[in-house]
């Protein structure tokens, strides 16, 4: 893993110079093992690195036999020895152990569509001297992030948005502003910086210095409209291959490697394909909190129990303290995203992954992407529930506004927001469910600055991509729109932000190329039917993990937000939130805002949701002064 920087086609080399060297310095945590960097009159390209594969040879910007192609990567390739073995046979010669060099190679043979070919979580930008253009490039699914910014004739790119942005002012975007109160992230492409983009997954951007054009094309797709004949049988002895060839895939490693572990399914099937894939003792890290409700650490303790009477003596299991309480560490960790980003679960995967670096475990494997791949999460079959009763449209909303709300996790919270999903047309009951019923939940608390801006629909940021979807399934389409705007806005963006600013790699098996594809021509019914969730998954695995888990629920890597709204963190949230910088620039309504907190503290209501997106919001202002 690495931090990735640079700049094309700028009128002063010497500003250049300078903002270049400014963003690879806000890198630096990203890859403390190295930095470099290769400029000429007209391109600047930085890296800095964490060195896990070619620890010896594979410093980076990295040139072509003749120094014409430049390449800065973060990410791994995972295919590249099979790779490396096919353009060997056709004379090219490697002149490093690295797996980004098989980048390049493969752009001098396939320059306009060489992502396809490699399998692995990467953003790249590699500079082309002779045809004067720059190529930014992105895994399929989003893994690793790349931001750019185009200033004139200039273009500008780094992996983080704060090392781009480095200070500098920008306008906010109203769209982004209000994606962000909706939903708690910001759906790629979009950013909160009017004129900073994200590049979408699976998207190649070529930029011509001579033209100043960008030009965008997207290599790859998840096809869920061509079904598999499989029977369930067979769809689960391919799933059982292709997923232990991709947990294979990600164990080679020049550095410490282990796997994070929760109470469920997912991370249980990566940790017991990584003790059948390698003789080595495998060291697993789990965190546990005091909260009953959201602490995991029983079903966790029995994946333990179950995994090591297979395999004795070869887990070493370390169970972390993750309590959240720290004002300090939530107002440290908002700060790193460089813009709002409201999922509460970025404290404990924050902490987590401090403490497994601390561990000196650099590499870990983990088990994101198998709800969004195999039906894990709840919302789906809510919304399955919701198109059969959406002729009770009007008696649901009236239910949503007489049900009292006991709080995020319990039975009325969750039924009153159900209520208010099947009052809503189809095409908005997801947007509906995902915002919590945003905007008529939410505008009360705007100042003057914020409610113009509801006149632009907020739902538009994922209805936009109805007709890029392949599903005819409206459940499944629901899931494929998770794996193209929730998982890389949402779960990846934590998961890296996370694990990099402790200079730690998180790999991804079921986000693996094979099993994605293969997971896409699924048919549903395999995937979620009535209760059952995951329900292919569980067949293919079922004799190497905790009989548990056949039947357990899902449950979220959560943080009791709403208790510590009340308790460990109020008296500063309250101070922050109702005479802070969005008040005094008329974001929030001060008035407003302490009726909602005095709803919340007497708990008549819980407000939580709302009032933690108000908190990241003026966090995010007075990180910008």
């Amino acid at each position: 893993m690495c931090g990735i920087a640079g700049a094309v086609n700028f009128p002063d080399s010497v500003i250049a110079d300078g903002r270049v060297a400014a963003m690879r310095g806000r890198l630096r945590h990203r890859g403390p093992d190295g930095e470099g960097l290769w400029r000429n009159g007209h391109a600047i390209l930085a890296h800095t690195r964490l060195a896990v594969i070619g620890r010896e040879s594979g410093a980076q910007p990295m040139c072509s036999e003749d120094g014409s192609v430049i390449l800065v990567c973060n990410g791994e390739i995972y295919n590249y020895r099979e790779l490396t073995a096919e353009l060997t046979a056709k004379g090219h010669r490697f002149a490093t152990d690295s797996d980004s060099e098989v980048i390049i190679h493969l752009y001098e043979d396939h320059p306009d569509d060489f992502p396809k070919y490699l399998n692995g979580m990467f953003a790249f930008a590699l500079y082309d001297t002779g045809r004067r253009r720059l190529l930014l490039g992105r895994d399929r699914i989003g893994q690793k992030p790349l931001f750019f910014r185009q200033e004139g004739a200039a273009l500008y790119f780094a992996s983080e948005l704060d090392a781009l942005r480095n200070g500098a002012h920008a306008a906010l975007d109203p769209e982004g502003i209000l994606a962000f109160f909706a939903l708690q992230y910001i759906p790629p492409p979009g950013t909160i910086f009017l004129g900073i983009r994200q590049l979408l997954p699976a998207n190649l951007l070529t930029f011509d210095l001579d033209g100043c054009e960008l030009r965008c094309h997207r290599y790859w797709k998840a096809d869920y409209a061509r079904k598999s004949d499989l029977t369930a049988d067979g769809a689960a002895a391919e799933l059982r291959e292709k997923l232990t060839a991709a947990v294979r895939r990600r164990l080679m490693a020049e550095v410490p490697l282990g796997g994070f572990l929760s109470g469920g399914l997912d991370s249980a099937v990566v940790a017991a394909l990584m003790l059948e894939c390698r003789p080595e003792p495998l060291r697993l890290l789990s965190v546990r909190f005091s909260d009953r409700e959201y602490d995991e650490s029983p079903g966790i303790v029995d994946t333990v129990n179950f995994l090591s009477s297979r395999h004795p003596g070869r887990i070493e299991h370390v169970m972390l303290d993750g309590d959240c309480e720290s004002f300090d560490f939530l107002a440290e960790t908002a700060g790193l995203f460089g813009q709002p980003f409201g999922d509460a679960s970025m404290l404990p995967c924050r902490m987590l992954s401090s403490m497994t670096r601390s561990a000196g475990v650099t590499v870990t494997l983990s088990g994101d992407g198998a709800d969004e791949l195999f039906g894990g999460y709840e919302r789906y079959g809510a919304l399955a529930l919701a198109g059969r009763l959406g002729r009770f449209r009007r008696a649901a909303g009236w239910c949503a506004k007489l049900l009292p709300d006991g709080g995020e996790r319990s039975f009325a919270g969750r039924m009153r927001r159900f209520a208010g999903v099947v009052a809503e047309p189809e095409d908005r009951r997801y947007f509906a469910l995902m915002s919590h019923g945003f905007p008529e939940s939410v505008p009360a608390v705007f100042g003057s600055r914020l409610r113009g801006e509801l006149r632009d629909d907020p739902a538009e940021t994922l209805l936009r991509w109805s007709p890029l979807l392949s599903s005819s399934d409206p459940v499944e389409r629901m899931a494929e729109l998770d794996l193209c705007t929730y998982l890389p806005g949402d779960v990846l963006t934590k998961v890296d932000i996370a694990s990099m600013h402790s200079a730690q790699e998180v790999r991804s098996p079921f986000l693996d190329r094979d099993v994605v594809e293969l997971a896409a021509r699924l048919p549903w019914r395999f995937k979620q039917c009535g209760a059952g969730r995951k329900l292919i998954l569980k067949k293919a695995f079922a004799d190497i993990i905790p009989p548990r888990l056949l039947s357990a629920g899902k449950r979220g890597f959560g943080v009791p937000v709403a208790r510590l709204l009340r308790t460990a963190w109020h008296r500063r949230a309250l101070e922050l939130t109702s005479g802070g910088v969005a008040v005094e620039l008329g974001y929030f309504d001060r008035d407003e805002t302490l009726k909602m907190w005095e709803r919340h503290d007497s708990g008549r209501r819980d407000e939580s949701r709302t009032l933690f997106n108000l908190l990241i919001f003026e966090l995010f202002l007075r990180s910008l002064n």
